[in-house]
């Protein structure tokens, strides 16, 4: 009688705990749709807001409509800066702070890249009031990039850096994408067309390449393609000719042709462009044409 009426006492035990913890249960299901009811309210408030922000921006009569024509007229313009510079951007974030004096200063993270180069640039800007016109002034510019293969960059970074120049760093940053792309397109159509003679010991992105010559072992032709900026972001490509011949054909070159290599490639550069250049020398040196 005593175990029956201590398992009856047990029974009761577990029946109490079961039914709060379905109040519980009921508790936290009604706090969870106050919340949601609480997020779904503020959620629409802000997308009011933005809304009206946006009608703010294009125009008080701007309808849906307007506003869909006027975003998509902004995708076409991002799209021609993009085909005409080669820059896209990937991310954007802003955040704002005051300064000690309650002037609001605005925080940008901008990353990207321009062709092959990726970047990433961290500033501020704060709007100064000179004769009752605001003017945009940038502070701390940073720019973030990885220099170790293209050393010439590293000192107009500080400098453009020093000058909180946005405008000279993307400038130039395009035009040294470009002529960067199309070093390493020259490079690779090289090696494709012509793989036997044609070496890239550092790959399609280095600044040289070398044609070794199939009818003289031993002999080759270094082409070596600089890219140069100087701290005032003028963009400056430099292309010459290092010839590496054997003792023994030095001996029989009585023309000094060998000689006279560079000066001449230099010449041919001028009259007839890059890849024309590039070609006849792979043609006269590798396959004895």
């Amino acid at each position: 009688m005593e175990e029956k009426s201590a398992a009856q006492v047990y029974e009761d035990e577990i029946n109490s705990l079961k039914e709060e913890i379905r109040m519980l249960e009921e508790q936290y299901e009604s706090k969870q749709q106050e919340v949601l009811l609480h997020t779904d309210k503020e959620l629409l408030k802000k997308i009011e807001i933005y809304q009206a922000k946006l009608i703010g921006d294009f125009g008080g009569d701007c309808n849906a409509a307007d506003l869909k024509a006027k975003l998509h007229e902004m995708d076409s313009e991002i799209s021609l800066v993009t085909k005409l510079t080669g820059i896209e951007f990937t991310e954007y974030i802003k955040t704002f702070e005051r300064t000690d004096d309650g002037k609001p200063i605005r925080k940008h993270r901008i990353c990207g890249h321009c062709l092959s180069l990726p970047f990433q640039l961290e500033f501020k800007t704060v709007e100064d009031e000179v004769k009752d016109i605001l003017a945009t002034r940038i502070l701390d510019l940073s720019i973030i990039m990885d220099c170790n293969e293209y050393a010439s960059l590293s000192s107009f970074i500080s400098r453009a850096e020093e000058t909180k120049s946005l405008l000279l760093f993307f400038r130039t940053l395009s035009i040294f994408a470009e002529w960067c792309e199309h070093r390493r397109t020259t490079f690779r159509h090289f090696k494709e067309k012509y793989p036997e003679c044609i070496k890239l010991p550092e790959g399609f992105r280095a600044e040289f390449m070398t044609i070794r010559s199939l009818k003289m072992p031993g002999s080759e032709m270094k082409i070596v393609w600089k890219i140069n900026v100087n701290e005032e972001g003028v963009v400056s490509p430099t292309i010459d000719l290092l010839p590496k011949v054997p003792e023994q054909v030095l001996a029989i070159d009585n023309e000094d042709v060998m000689g006279r290599a560079p000066r001449c490639f230099r010449n041919m550069l001028h009259l007839a462009g890059i890849e024309a250049s590039i070609n006849n020398l792979v043609k006269t040196f590798c396959m004895g044409d």
